[in-house]
């Protein structure tokens, strides 16, 4: 991605968001690119009124954004934007934690923070709600989305890395391949990364019960009155995890990360993932153990065997395994509909 430099129009908006009305904006932003300005060099340069400027001066004083040098004539000196922004981030840590003793002390039993389902209007409180859902995790987040976009959720997804949590990255079309990726590879935040020239959505995924979606016209810059929908839902949240591997294993492998034998799995795409870069690395056989139930019956079952075949396409995704006594039985997911066992519990035991 090209660091280009921000739109006038995206710095207005920022200064907006520190605390600014948009007027208050342009007119710091004049004073500040011009080193200083007074009155007659605002009212020449900019589309106002001087009973308009003189309010809107008192206002950047006022809100410690200008400073006033006395003389003849008056002039205005822009705060340098760093401390503006270094007081503004830690004035909303002071906030934070205020309304979070506020919540605590007020919430009613069985709060959850959310209802199950809704729709975010506006971009900011989508992101909002999509970096909750990030922290939310506990074992893996899954990712389908432009860079253009990775980039507001990489310190909350570096954090979790950190702390365990395996992150699985699919992107699109605005490409992988510039120097700008490379520098957040070495985070090493990743376990695995793909590549899909045409995506289908944007999603992220935190286990398997809460996620963001929002449709690819909307990523892509089409206009709507909303902006995505959130899920704290099992049901819809398997369906984008299904719609997420669908386009997985039809993508081009960037990087991916050999599993620590023996590992154990509650997400059967998680282990098929794993066995396939197993497979890709020419490894042959794989141990495997299942504790699950049969699907026809609901009887629990534990199998042992080793991996002989897997099968991927649009509507199904399983393995087959071959018993110790030489049967061939086909593992499927949660979401299991046609497979002779539904995996609760996949292990790799060992590989040779």
């Amino acid at each position: 991605m090209k660091n280009s430099k921000p739109s006038h129009e995206t710095v207005i908006e920022i200064l907006q968001d520190m605390g600014m009305t948009e007027l208050e904006a342009n007119v710091y932003s004049f004073i500040f690119k011009n080193g200083g300005a007074t009155s007659r060099d605002i009212l020449r340069a900019l589309d106002l009124r001087q009973p308009q400027l003189y309010d809107i001066t008192s206002g950047l004083e006022r809100k410690g954004f200008v400073n006033v040098i006395v003389g003849r004539p008056q002039r205005y000196e822009a705060i340098n934007p760093e401390i503006i922004y270094e007081n503004r981030e830690e004035n909303l840590k002071q906030m934070r934690g205020t309304f979070l003793d506020w919540v605590k002390k007020n919430a009613p039993a069985g709060y959850k923070g959310e209802p199950e389902i809704f729709i975010s209007r506006n971009i900011n409180g989508f992101l909002s709600n999509t970096l909750d859902i990030i922290k939310k995790a506990n074992q893996y987040i899954f990712i389908h989305t432009t860079l253009s976009y990775l980039v507001n959720f990489l310190d909350y997804l570096e954090e979790k890395s950190r702390r365990g949590v395996r992150v699985f990255l699919l992107l699109f079309d605005d490409g992988y391949e510039e120097g700008f990726f490379d520098e957040i590879m070495k985070k090493n935040i990743f376990s695995n990364v793909r590549y899909k020239r045409i995506g289908k959505f944007f999603a992220v995924i935190s286990d398997e019960s809460y996620s963001a979606f929002m449709p690819r016209n909307i990523l892509l810059g089409a206009r709507s009155e909303q902006y995505g929908y959130i899920f704290k839902d099992d049901d819809m949240t398997w369906f984008l995890i299904h719609n997420f591997f669908s386009g997985w294993f039809s993508s081009s492998v960037i990087d991916e990360r050999m599993p620590e034998i023996p590992a154990e799995y509650d997400n059967q795409r998680i282990a098929i993932t794993d066995i396939i870069s197993l497979k890709n690395k020419g490894v042959n056989k794989i141990e495997v153990t299942i504790d699950g139930e049969y699907r026809k019956n609901g009887v629990p079952v534990i199998l042992k065997g080793l991996v002989s075949n897997i099968n991927i396409n649009e509507d199904v995704v399983n393995f087959t395994m071959k018993g110790n006594d030489g049967k061939e039985i086909s593992i499927g997911g949660f979401d299991s509909k046609i497979e002779d066992v539904i995996a609760h519990r996949i292990t790799i035991e060992n590989i040779k």
